[in-house]
C-alpha cells in the first residue's frame, strides 16, 4: 500500500505475512518516495510496530519545525545545522557564529529533534539518508542528504522538494490509521502484492 502523492511525496508499506504469522508482532517492509527517489531499504523486513511509533511521533511533533534561525538557508546548511544542532557538534565551518550556534543548539534542541525525520530508525532506514522537514509560512521544506556526525560541517548529495504545508504530516497519518486496522484484524488482505507486495502498488491515498 502507499500514502500519500507518488512520486513526490509517499510512504509505501507492505506486511511481510509470511513471517508475521509466527510472532506476535507485524512485520513489514517499508520506504519513503521522495521526488521519485526511494529513501530506505524496501527489501529488508522490521517490526512495523516502531515504525508506526516513530513517524506518529513525528507527525504529532509539527508545531515545533519552524525555527526563524533557518528560514532562507540553503539546503545543505538548513541540513547541516538540524543534524549538528541536535546531536551538539562544533564544527569549524562555524567558528564565526560559535557562541550563537551553541546558543541555539542549548535553546532550540527540541527544535532540532522536531525537524528530524530519519536520523537511522528502523532496520530499512538505518543507512538511509538524513531527512529533516522545515515549515516556513504554508510551505514544507523536505531536504535530505548524506550526513554523517565526524563531519557535522558538510552533506552530501543534498537534494530539496517543496510540499504544501501539513503534506508530510497528513501522509504519515494515513499509515498510521492503515497500521492500526491491520493490528486490529491481522488478516492477510493488507498490503499484499501480485508477487508478495514488492511491486510498487497501483494504489495511491491521496491526502485531503
Amino acid at each position: 500500500m502507499t500514502f500519500g502523492d507518488y512520486p513526490k511525496f509517499a510512504f509505501q508499506c507492505v506486511i511481510d505475512w509470511d513471517v508475521s504469522k509466527r510472532t506476535s508482532y507485524l512485520f513489514g517492509h517499508s520506504c519513503f518516495w521522495v521526488a521519485g527517489e526511494i529513501v530506505g531499504d524496501f527489501s529488508d523486513s522490521n517490526i512495523l510496530a516502531l515504525t508506526v511509533s516513530n513517524l506518529e511521533d513525528f507527525a504529532n511533533r509539527e508545531a515545533g519545525r519552524a525555527p526563524q534561525s533557518l528560514h532562507g538557508r540553503s539546503s545543505t546548511e538548513v541540513l547541516c545545522r538540524v543534524m549538528a544542532g541536535y546531536y551538539n557538534f562544533l564544527t569549524p565551518a562555524m567558528d564565526s557564529e560559535t557562541t550563537e550556534f551553541l546558543a541555539e543548539a542549548s535553546a532550540h534542541s527540541r527544535q532540532w529533534r522536531d525537524c528530524i525525520m530519519l536520523n537511522g530508525w528502523g532496520e530499512n532506514f538505518d543507512h538511509a539518508d538524513a531527512m529533516v522537514l522545515v515549515n516556513e509560512a504554508d510551505i514544507q521544506r523536505l531536504i535530505w542528504g548524506k550526513w554523517d556526525h565526524t563531519r557535522p560541517q558538510f552533506a552530501e548529495a543534498v537534494r530539496e522538494i517543496t510540499l504544501p504545508a501539513g503534506t508530510v504530516e497528513r501522509t504519515l497519518r494515513l499509515f498510521v490509521d492503515w497500521y492500526a486496522v491491520a493490528e486490529e484484524t491481522r488478516q492477510p488482505r493488507f498490503g499484499q502484492g501480485d508477487d508478495g507486495g514488492f511491486n510498487l502498488p497501483a494504489e495511491i491515498r491521496l491526502p485531503n
